[in-house]
């Protein structure tokens, strides 16, 4: 049987998360690519730089094929979510968001609000 009040909390909880996303300009990402940048912003809170293997590792990212997460990865890279930095034996990237709720900031570029 089904807790009504704990689906409720998840249904409520879900579409704050959207309004969120929307604000952000992330809602026309594909799941995979925001568990992508999800995992990017967690792991930039540790360190600026971080490496394809640390979000590889990612428990966001559990469960993603290894051709899915090089695909979407690309694909945020190439809207400009992140950057890539390195050599090829050691990729590293980076996410610098600002703290205002509409905007990303690039390497201090403002990116539009539609990633798309």
């Amino acid at each position: 049987m089904v807790d009504t009040t704990r689906a409720r909390n998840m249904a409520r909880l879900t579409q704050l998360l959207l309004g969120m996303e929307r604000d952000l300009g992330i809602d026309d990402l594909s799941t995979v690519q925001k568990k992508i940048f999800y995992a990017a912003t967690l792991l930039s809170e540790k360190s600026r730089h971080f490496e394809t293997d640390e979000m590889r590792r990612h428990e966001l990212l559990d469960g993603v094929s290894r051709s899915a997460f090089f695909r979407a990865l690309k694909e945020v890279v190439g809207k400009g979510m992140l950057s890539h930095f390195g050599d090829s034996k050691r990729s590293c990237y980076t996410l610098e968001a600002s703290n205002s709720s509409c905007s990303i900031h690039i390497n201090n570029r403002p990116t539009p609000r539609s990633l798309s």
